[in-house]
């Protein structure tokens, strides 16, 4: 994700997703909460992933998910007209989860509003 991103402008999030075994994992459901106002335009996954963007939310599903081979998600959004802090929050499920304490991660970045750029005449 570029850091920091323009109000209204593009931000890319690229999500890891990886499953550390010792068994393939099979109904793997990844949750994404965006942050607040952003408009979701893309979502691109590998591997045989479906993914469903619904405002805020994206939800990305796997059927296998084997071990030691993540796959690709990337989320393409337009980021809001406002300035701060920005904030995406994702998790993970499947009922056999051996270690659930490793199924959530918080990404932060901060935005910079178009009224704090500048603009120098030569």
């Amino acid at each position: 994700m570029s850091n920091p991103a323009l109000a209204n402008g593009p931000l890319t999030y690229t999500v890891a997703l990886t499953n550390h075994g010792p068994h393939p994992a099979s109904d793997v459901e990844l949750y994404v909460t965006m942050p607040t106002d952003t408009r979701g335009e893309r979502c691109q996954v590998t591997l045989g992933g479906d993914c469903r963007l619904d405002g805020e939310q994206v939800t990305v599903r796997y059927p296998r998910l084997d071990v030691g081979v993540p796959p690709q998600i990337t989320l393409g959004l337009t980021a809001p007209n406002w300035s701060g802090n920005l904030v995406a929050w994702a998790e993970v499920q499947q009922t056999d989860d051996l270690t659930p304490g490793n199924n959530s991660a918080e990404s932060q970045s901060q935005e910079v509003s178009p009224k704090q750029l500048r603009m120098v005449a030569p």
